[in-house]
């Protein structure tokens, strides 16, 4: 076991410092763009300036970094965490986390602590792990793995590695584009960057066509590129034409200096793309072959480990040592290749077999393979490479079966080349001196009626098929052939628009590929069949194939969850919103209830009424078919039952926000259910309290209670409650703002879900909790589930609206104030959002331009607030400071639609500039009686300049805008209230512009002559001193009116 060196465990948290290095900026924006996900992964072999370009990041990034480069050690998970821990402490010295000392180093329990230490973090940040593929295949591995699926909102992961192979839960968001991931191709150096580390490094200028030349002949990798640069004859490289002067190159540096061993080993190895090796000893017969593996690892000698027990040369040192020994040793080349195939198909690995065969000129036995592999590879649509392969055979053994030439056809017409394969089809039919059997005749028409279609040769398209059908007639040794006839034929009057004679067509094939059990063909059928259907305007049937089709489908691969598709007939039909036909299946169940005096079931129906009238939203219905259930259940004395409905009554009255009648209704299920000692009902009856006790502001409570519940739910093992209980403990982490919390709940909810196939009671609960739903959404938790969920608690909310004798449920909105004039402060549900909470003055800069501007997108957004940076480096700020905003607020309160950002629609929003600009443009609009009062009301909000402290362009030109606005209201009352004689008013308003502007003439004169009317003379002096003040700043002379009036004052 490697042991943790504590000495070096220090410097493995640092950011490294390189000097000299290339600063690579389109790699850096591209980091810097991607801060919108929640982590990004850097793929690639060694020597491509992972190292060099993170360490760059790290320093330009405006938000805290965390650094660590795995060791060794680090494969033993409880020194990875320690480090990890190490690392934080280092990047927030002065900051008490509450890190844990664990007891074991199991990997469920080091993520969680690692996730809940990164979570109370109280900034942004981002955490640099290097060299991940180290911990490949080991609990570190999976530790990291799971951390990833878990990461805070509140920070931003980068990795570095050389592989993903066994990073399962990482390759599964990149996958799903949840995650960024830059890989070879893009860190390749271009020309470009040759050419400025030439001059950076070296001190060398070469032109394009030597940096084109050079990057071209490495593949354009950097370590190999540096490596020419820095050697005494780097410039003769460069002007070296060809490869030849770079394999000289690599000889002289490489080959030579080994071993003649060494060499012949090395040599042999070129054979395989990829070292394997056991299969790598067994085929070149080398003793002690993994010592002497381990031996050229360590010398360094271009290869690298590209996942556990596989290996692989850099491809120019390959390239290089395959054409030594094929000049060397021709005879050796070709039967290493063809031992490397036999070996490979014996190991039931084929398509590597093939490419050994045909490197080693076996080509015999590369056709038989092809043709061996076919159905299987067409299948899977692989038509590039065998097309590939074929193409790389002699002319001879392409033409020299009929099977091979239709295969090569039928692939060229799905690689996009259907008119050469029309030419070789109608060659063979054509060839009188080998004349085709009647089914090879079929397959040959098939195939070439395939290529007419796709070169809208549709007539000859069908000839073609029918003449092929003509050919097999009722032979039943080729139904699956058949079947893709008539899929044709039907596919062609599809095209048309001819249903009827294409449902016949399909509704044949789907009988052969049934009785050949063809589950791929007979999926497409289906999902074709459901078209037209759909298109008859049938949609139960459309509905049933294309259930069919789904559950093809899912056979072949395809995710999705079909486990409960058929449980419920009434469940499904209110699941697809078939509200009325739900009712109709109850009340058909319930009347053939009571035609046979069945109490007991009577009882269930009319508790499934209930569910489904508080599900419309009826509750005044519900309440009555839950009274109905326990009268029914009484009667038939079903203490089971008894307890459902006090606890349906009670779940009704929680909805209605009645929580006492809901708290008295539940405890007595709770105590029904604990005296028949039922564990299952007791569970989902504290879970039922426990939502209720969240109601009455007790979510520290709710969520200990639902905890001690999902436990138990577990044991027992209904899917159902179980995601019911986690989508109730999500909602009262939420309302605590513990979001990571809530974030798990929600994870563990999708998973249940995923097993039961279907989640009403999301639509319901999410409607009460807009905000969790909303935040789910941004934060793509499940994908695209919660935006789906969004419009589904919409279409609900518009249904409930057209139910009539419904009970309104209230719902409490969080309040949301904002204050721009003379202030910057955001109050949330009566609380004022302290400064300390925004992390940054640019933050909440970002929240304030969002009030001012809803709507912009990450680019405008970013482009006013940083304006001197560029693009990508501005929409990392952007991201960073968005977070920063939400956590000072709530997550759910910025919300975004199609790239632009706005506030969420289930906020109780008000903002005083709005409110100021929006009564402003209705002043126009009112009597004129009546705009005097408004014009006051107006006036008053305007308590001073917008957001004092801040001097980005943007609220200069907004502070503009409203100080002209208001002026201009303020110079249209003085004039009012002047041509009234209400003097105490003009002189009161014109307090309030010079407050506002000084270097107004006009204001002074309506001042000093307000004051003059009202007798107050003195006041009037005082207003003309100031006056004089101000013409002496400006250096202006005083106008005549107002020494008029002063001489008069003089006078008197």
């Amino acid at each position: 076991m490697v042991i943790s060196d504590a000495r070096t465990s220090r410097h493995r948290q640092a950011v490294p410092h390189i000097r000299g290095a290339l600063v690579r900026r389109r790699l850096l924006d591209r980091l810097h763009s991607n801060l919108g996900y929640h982590f990004q992964v850097i793929k690639c072999p060694a020597g491509y300036g992972k190292t060099t370009l993170l360490a760059d990041f790290a320093r330009e990034v405006e938000a805290p970094v965390c650094w660590y480069n795995v060791s060794d050690a680090d494969r033993d998970p409880f020194s990875l965490y320690e480090g990890l821990v190490q690392a934080v402490d280092k990047a927030f010295p002065g900051v008490a986390l509450p890190g844990r000392r664990l007891a074991d180093g199991k990997v469920n329990a080091l993520a969680v602590a690692i996730g809940d230490l990164l979570s109370q973090i109280p900034d942004y940040f981002v955490l640099v792990i290097e060299d991940l593929h180290i911990l490949a295949q080991s609990p570190s591995g999976e530790l990291i793995d799971r951390l990833a699926e878990v990461w805070p909102d509140n920070g931003h992961l980068v990795v570095s590695t050389r592989q993903l192979d066994s990073f399962d839960r990482i390759n599964d968001h990149i996958e799903r584009q949840q995650a960024a991931c830059l890989v070879v191709a893009d860190l390749m150096f271009t020309p470009d960057e040759v050419k400025q580390l030439a001059k950076e490094r070296h001190g060398i200028d070469i032109d394009d066509a030597d940096a084109c030349r050079l990057t071209e002949t490495l593949d354009s990798w950097p370590l190999g590129i540096s490596l020419v640069l820095n050697s005494p004859d780097g410039l003769n490289t460069m002007h070296t034409v060809g490869r030849g002067h770079i394999f000289d190159f690599l000889t002289r540096q490489v080959l030579k200096q080994q071993s003649v061993m060494t060499q012949k080993l090395l040599l042999g190895l070129s054979t395989f793309l990829f070292i394997e090796p056991d299969l790598c000893a067994e085929v070149l017969e080398v003793p002690n072959f993994r010592k002497k593996l381990r031996q050229l690892l360590e010398s360094n000698l271009f290869i690298a480990e590209t996942g556990p027990e596989i290996y692989k040369y850099h491809q120019l040192f390959r390239d290089f040592l395959q054409t030594t020994l094929k000049e060397k040793d021709t005879e050796l080349f070709y039967s290493l290749h063809n031992k490397a195939a036999v070996k490979f198909e014996a190991e039931s690995r084929p398509e590597t077999a093939i490419e050994h065969f045909i490197a080693s000129r076996n080509y015999d036995e590369a056709a038989r393979l092809i043709l061996g592999i076919s159905d299987k590879l067409l299948r899977q649509g692989r038509w590039t490479s065998v097309v590939n392969w074929i193409e790389r055979l002699p002319d001879s053994i392409q033409s020299g079966t009929v099977d091979m030439v239709l295969l090569y056809a039928q692939c060229l017409v799905h690689t996009g080349e259907p008119a050469k394969a029309g030419g070789i089809i109608t060659a063979i039919i054509l060839n009188e001196a080998k004349p085709l059997d009647r089914v090879t005749k079929a397959r040959a028409l098939f195939t070439r009626s395939s290529a007419c279609r796709l070169l809208g040769q549709r007539d000859q398209s069908r000839l073609d098929a029918e003449q092929a059908a003509t050919l097999l007639g009722s032979s039943e040794i080729h139904k699956g052939l058949m079947g893709e006839i008539n899929a044709r034929l039907g596919h062609l009057h599809f095209d048309k628009s001819e249903f009827a004679q294409a449902l016949q067509y399909f509704q044949k094939a789907r009988e052969l590929f049934t009785a050949v059990f063809d589950v791929d063909n007979l999926a497409f059928v289906n999902n074709t069949l459901g078209g037209i259907y759909k298109n008859y305007g049938d949609l139960g049937q459309a509905s049933t194939y294309y259930e069919y089709a789904r559950q093809g489908f899912i056979k072949n691969g395809n995710r999705g969850n079909l486990s409960m598709a058929l449980s419920n007939i009434a469940y499904i039909q209110h699941k697809h919103g078939m509200h009325e036909l739900v009712l109709q299946t109850l009340t058909e169940a319930r009347d053939n209830a009571r035609a046979v005096g069945y109490c007991r079931i009577e009882s269930i129906i009319a508790l499934a009424f209930g569910e489904v009238y508080r599900d419309l939203g009826t509750c005044d219905k519900s309440l009555d078919s839950f009274q109905e259930a326990l009268s029914l259940a009484r009667q038939s004395q079903e203490a089971n039952y008894i307890a459902y409905a006090k606890a349906g009554l009670g779940e009704t009255y929680r909805i209605i926000g009645n929580l006492g009648k809901a708290a008295y209704w539940t405890e007595e299920a709770l105590a029904q259910a604990q005296t028949e000692k039922q564990p299952y009902e007791i569970a989902l009856f504290k879970m039922q309290l426990a939502m209720i006790d969240h109601g009455n502001n007790k979510s520290d409570e709710a969520v200990i209670l639902l905890t001690e519940v999902y436990k138990k739910l577990l044991l027992i093992g209904d899917r159902d409650a179980l995601a019911r209980c986690c989508f109730a403990a999500a909602i009262a982490s939420f309302s605590q703002k513990n979001y990571e919390s809530a974030v798990r709940w929600l994870g563990w909810m999708l998973g249940h879900i995923e097993n039961l196939g279907y989640d009403d009671f999301a639509v319901i609960e999410g409607g009460r909790n807009p905000l969790l739903v909303q935040y789910a959404a941004a934060k793509e938790i499940g994908g695209h589930y919660f935006e789906r969920l969004m419009e589904r608690i919409k279409a609900k909310r518009q249904l409930l609206l057209s139910v009539k004798e419904q009970t309104p449920t209230e719902v409490r909105l969080t309040r949301l104030q904002g204050f721009g004039f003379n202030d910057s402060k955001v109050v949330l549900d009566g609380q004022v959002v302290n400064e300390s909470a925004w992390r940054s003055n640019r933050a909440k800069e970002l929240f304030f331009f969002l009030l001012n501007n809803p709507g912009k997108s990450a680019e405008e957004i970013a482009c006013q607030l940083w304006p001197e940076l560029p693009p990508a480096k501005s929409a990392s700020n952007f991201h960073i400071n968005l977070f920063r905003a939400r956590r000072a607020t709530s997550p759910g309160i910025i919300i975004s639609e199609n790239g632009r950002y706005y506030f969420s629609p289930e906020v109780e929003f008000w903002y005083d500039v709005t409110e100021f600009e929006v009564q402003l443009r209705e002043i126009s609009r009112l009597a004129p009686e009546e705009r005097t009062l408004v014009t006051e009301k107006v006036i008053d909000l305007y308590k001073g300049a917008l957001l004092p402290g801040f001097d980005s362009e943007w609220v200069d030109e907004k502070r503009c805008e409203l100080e002209n606005k208001y002026l201009k209201l303020l110079f249209t009352m003085v004039g009012q209230y002047a041509k009234k004689g209400d003097m105490s008013k003009v002189v009161n308003l014109v307090e309030k512009v010079l407050d506002t502007n000084t270097d107004d003439d006009e204001v002074y004169y309506q001042g000093i002559q307000a004051y003059l009317a009202l007798g107050d003379s003195l006041s009037a002096s005082h207003l003309y001193k100031r006056y004089l003040v101000n013409l002496k700043e400006i250096d202006a002379a005083p106008d005549p009116r107002i020494e008029s009036l002063i001489g008069h004052l003089s006078i008197n």
